[in-house]
């Protein structure tokens, strides 16, 4: 859980950064960066895994840990956060937040007041994505964390002697909690549509 949270928030963020970057400042150079950014999408988590766990041992001398997982992970997430925002603000009028500033509006109040009720639920759409993908991830956290049990791991390890029931009644509250994120990404979309951003 812990790595599956830290692992979401980090990527939402990094993704929405990329996302602005490459739309508002890419130019004609947005195509090659948004195919750059959306390249760990074509690397299975296997080889990611490895990799990862390679560049920490090898050339930084660093042990499998908590924050090489999260890093790792967020790698792999990352591109699917990106895609997702990309594809809310491909239409955003970048111009309002120009008028807010105008207007007085310092860049923080202008984001916070103008630009993040439009883009929420991009936002919360990668946040519930990258959570999921970061739970599931067995093979990154694998060779990442070695012995140290991560929910996939156990899982796995229990099919061969029984799954207990404490895993399923904790199965069932990871998906009552992402249903309930999904239900509220359905409303606040809903709610976007009836102001559309022209």
């Amino acid at each position: 859980m812990i790595i599956a949270t830290c692992t979401s928030i980090l990527s939402t963020v990094l993704g929405f950064l990329a996302t602005v970057g490459v739309l508002r400042f890419g130019g004609r150079k947005a195509l090659l960066y948004a195919a750059f950014f959306a390249g760990p999408l074509f690397v299975s988590e296997i080889l990611l895994g490895i990799s990862s766990m390679s560049l920490y041992y090898l050339v930084f001398e660093l042990q499998g840990n908590m924050v090489t997982a999260i890093i790792a992970n967020s790698v792999h997430c990352f591109s699917f956060c990106f895609l997702i925002m990309a594809a809310l603000l491909y239409r955003y009028d970048w111009r309002m937040n120009e008028a807010a500033v105008v207007c007085g509006a310092s860049p923080a109040r202008a984001f916070y007041e103008v630009m993040l009720p439009l883009t929420w639920s991009g936002i919360l759409g990668s946040l519930i994505v990258a959570f999921v993908l970061s739970l599931n991830g067995l093979d990154i956290s694998f060779y990442l964390l070695g012995a140290t049990p991560t929910m996939p791991s156990v899982a796995w390890g229990a099919l061969r002697y029984g799954v207990k029931p404490e895993l399923y009644a904790l199965s069932s509250i990871i998906n009552i909690l992402v249903f309930a994120a999904i239900t509220v990404l359905y409303f606040v979309a809903r709610s976007d549509k009836k102001r559309p951003m022209e």
